[in-house]
């Protein structure tokens, strides 16, 4: 610009002053940094460079790039990245790119130089306003944000690059039992093994190879033991009893490291391999920022990096596509390199984080105490597998289409044929024709809901991103609700088109389960410690999160014989620990009195009538006041939520007071909302009972409602969190197991399934309430939590998930 012409110095004014100071705030000293422009002059009135003076120019930025030699380069701007890639970003086509806005936040290599994409810093300016505003300050925290992440990725990079750890491992390939006994005599001496393997896909069956171990003591050599590879050499499979005794022994009296451990963990087990697993480098990632990615590198130069470019500061470019690796088997010599590198990286990974955990203690109790314990239990709990009566889902729904779920679907689909209105053979949704099909997808009850019946689609509420009309529970239940009592004929279709939604996903779920049936008929879902930036467990293969709650759909999961069911989960766990971390004393006084109970106290002072006339169906309301109120839910989401969840209605007015007189009622949750998100706004982070930070990516965000929603996962994300953790923490405490009575075989939102002997179910069902309502002793000697609520566990039994 002018200025910058006048002055003979790049990025000078406002926008650069403030950029200036930033990254002196992140610590970089203005010495280390080069600061430059791709146009060199200024253009008339300050507009935007042609192409053809950006070209002029070009010649001038390659010899300043000749002459500096950097390494890293922050590219400000959709221009400046183009000059640096060569590529037209933000635009389609040949030579297109996506833009900076996507790009922001990620790392490029281009060539030599590693790249960090960033919009302009005028961008501070011209958005949000003036300096001063509300929005210019949302505006410049959320772009100081990405730059401060930016410059600490580069200063990992940087220190790794003066590293001698950051040096390319030494992969040896073990081809003979004399050099396999080398390798684990030498692994023997070291105190630390790290360990990877590669296999045949992602589950251990009996027809599937775990191709490689590989073997890191020190992080500089890593051995690679051929185990089942088809190159592996007849000597070696000739003495594998050998090799799994001695590897055996090596992983389970050493101090042992690996990257996402129940993978590796299930398939040496499975393999006749004993192992164990004393620090998981992908968990302890997500313990130390559970917004960075815990994956170990870069798929490709422009994916975001992993924690080998952000720690060790090793560019990635030694991956290999493992997507087909259940068909395709990589040479013994590539597939070698891969893993050794993978093993001797985790193994350096582990010193990284652990000097992390050293400023951060209490994170590292956390670690030691609560998550790596449930490491072996998630691994327990998937190799055990879940029973399920494949009979019964016969019965149910199967190939054919002859299952009780099938002629069902088949009914309604002739009803909703004859519920039509006149039209021709083909809809036309305004964008295509498409046929009326006889099993009903999504789109056509989508437009016979609302074509044919003429109900309003609400927009961004009725209508999916396709712009075709939703028919989604919740949508469905609204619409319900605003005819019920006076359009009896449509409640009753609209009753239908939900039963038809709820049977067409059951058929669905059982042709999954179907396809992930294991050799001893049992589905083996894999849990994940990381499913959720708040701490919560995610589950796969099948995700048994997602199964219908309805007793016929968990009737299908059942014990063996001579054995039952157990569940055990907290009884209103997130009251409980809202109520002790609000320090609210109405609250804490009914969950401290074995006769209270939170939902009749609140059905009963919304609905101004004492406790003792308090019925069922008064206290069902009860349980969405509770729950949804609790975090300072909007009117209108909380009667869109009570409606879904719990199928019970209030109108807005209803809601309104219902809000007035729960916050009327627990005078110290309004406060305790205030002062959480007060803290998170001015560390950026918050901290759960145990100890477990939340840091909300978008609590500095520029768009109100991206803010609006971190400011409510400051409220929320502690309490989830820490009650996940309590109740995973917990289920440790009963390891080990006694497989002859007991065997782990389910972590389900927040509960625990067991299979459990029968003539031992009375002393099951006593030790694991008393272990789960006596946890908090536990908690504070190992956790240094102290919750000062009672914590009540709801323990059922029967003989399948539906009646547990």
């Amino acid at each position: 610009g002018y200025d910058e012409d006048k002055e003979n110095r790049p990025l000078i004014g406002r926008a650069g002053d403030m950029l200036r100071d930033a990254a002196e705030r992140s610590g970089l000293n203005e010495n280390e940094i080069f600061f430059t422009n791709v146009a060199k002059c200024a253009t008339p009135e300050n507009r935007p460079p042609t192409q053809g003076e950006l070209k002029a120019c070009s010649t001038y930025l390659q010899a300043e790039l000749k002459h500096v030699k950097p390494k890293f380069i922050f590219a400000f701007g959709t221009e400046a990245l183009n000059q640096i890639t060569g590529k037209r970003h933000g635009t389609k086509g040949k030579g297109g790119a996506p833009g900076i806005t996507k790009l922001q936040g990620k790392v490029l290599t281009v060539g030599k130089y590693t790249v960090f994409p960033m919009a302009s810093p005028s961008y501070i300016v011209r958005q949000g306003g003036e300096e001063d505003s509300k929005g210019g300050e949302r505006v410049r925290a959320a772009y100081f944000a990405v730059l401060a992440r930016n410059i600490t990725i580069m200063r990992g990079m940087q220190s790794g690059a003066k590293n001698p750890l950051a040096k390319e491992p030494v992969v040896k390939l073990c081809l003979t039992m004399k050099a396999v006994n080398m390798a684990l005599d030498d692994l023997e001496t070291k105190d630390v093994i790290a360990f990877d393997l590669e296999t045949q896909g992602l589950w251990p069956a009996s027809d599937k190879a775990l191709h490689i171990v590989c073997l890191s003591g020190d992080g500089d050599t890593a051995y690679v033991i051929p185990f089942q590879h088809p190159k592996t050499p007849a000597e070696i499979t000739e003495n594998l009893d050998l090799v799994r005794k001695r590897l055996s022994h090596l992983l389970t009296t050493k101090r042992t490291v690996a990257q996402y451990a129940p993978f590796d963990m299930l398939w040496l087990r499975t393999k006749g391999v004993q192992c164990k697993c004393s620090f998981d480098t992908k968990y302890a990632c997500h313990i130390l920022d559970e917004n960075v990615p815990t994956k170990l590198k870069a798929r490709s130069p422009e994916d975001v990096p992993g924690q080998v470019e952000m720690y060790l500061g090793v560019p990635s470019g030694y991956s290999l596509d493992m997507s087909h690796a259940d068909t395709y088997v990589w040479p013994l010599a590539e597939l070698s390199k891969y893993g050794g590198m993978d093993a001797a990286y985790t193994w350096r990974l582990r010193g990284v984080h652990r000097e992390r955990f050293k400023k951060e203690p209490r994170l590292m109790k956390l670690f030691v105490n609560m998550t790596m314990p449930a490491v072996e239990l998630i691994t327990q709990i998937t190799m055990n597998g879940i029973a399920v009566d494949w009979d019964y889902l016969d019965e149910q729904s199967n190939e054919k289409g002859k299952g009780s779920k099938d002629k069902r679907v088949k009914a309604i689909s002739r009803k909703l044929q004859k519920a039509m209105p006149p039209c021709p053979v083909k809809w036309t949704d305004g964008r295509r024709e498409k046929p009326i099909k006889g099993d009903w997808a999504t789109d056509d009850l989508g437009i016979l809901l609302y074509n044919g019946l003429d109900f309003p689609v609400i927009e961004g509420k009725r209508t999916d991103k396709t712009g075709l009309a939703s028919i989604k529970d919740e949508v469905i239940i609204d619409l319900r609700a605003e005819v019920e009592g006076h359009d009896k004929a449509t409640v009753t279709f609209l009753n239908m088109v939900m039963e038809y939604g709820d049977l067409r996903k059951d058929q669905a779920f059982i042709t999954g389960w179907r396809e992930l049936r294991r050799e001893d008929n049992r589905l083996h879902p894999t849990y994940h410690l990381d499913g959720a930036v708040t701490g919560r467990t995610s589950c796969r293969e099948p995700n048994l999160q997602q199964t219908p709650r309805r007793g016929d759909m968990r009737r299908a999961f059942i014990a063996r014989p001579g054995w039952g069911f157990l569940q055990v989960d907290y009884s209103q766990l997130e009251l409980r620990l809202a109520a002790d971390d609000a320090q609210e004393q109405v609250m804490l006084a009914i969950f401290s009195d074995p006769k209270g109970d939170i939902h009749t106290s609140t059905a009963a002072i919304v609905a101004g009538v004492p406790e003792s006339k308090v019925d069922y169906q008064l206290r069902n309301k009860g349980k969405p006041i509770n729950f949804g109120l609790l975090y300072g839910m909007s009117a209108r989401g909380f009667q869109h939520y009570a409606r879904y969840k719990y199928e019970v209605y209030f109108t807005l007015q209803e809601v309104e007071e219902a809000i007035k007189t729960f916050f009327k009622k627990y005078p110290g949750l309004k406060p305790w909302h205030k002062r959480r998100q007060a803290e998170c706004k001015r560390t950026g982070e918050v901290v759960s009972c145990v100890g477990r930070k939340r840091r909300p990516a978008k609590i500095y965000s520029p768009n109100r409602a991206e803010e609006s929603r971190a400011l409510r996962q400051a409220v929320n994300s502690p309490i989830q969190g820490g009650g996940s953790d309590i109740t995973l923490f917990a289920g440790t405490l009963m390891m080990p197991f006694d497989t002859e009575e007991i065997l782990p075989v389910g972590f389900v939102h927040d509960a625990f399934l067991f299979e459990v002997r029968l003539d031992r179910m009375d002393f099951w069902h006593d030790r694991i309430k008393e272990n789960f309502e006596g946890v908090r002793a536990p908690l504070k000697d190992k956790l240094l939590a102290d919750i000062g609520v009672p914590l009540t566990a709801d323990v059922e039994v029967g003989d399948s998930w539906a009646f547990a």
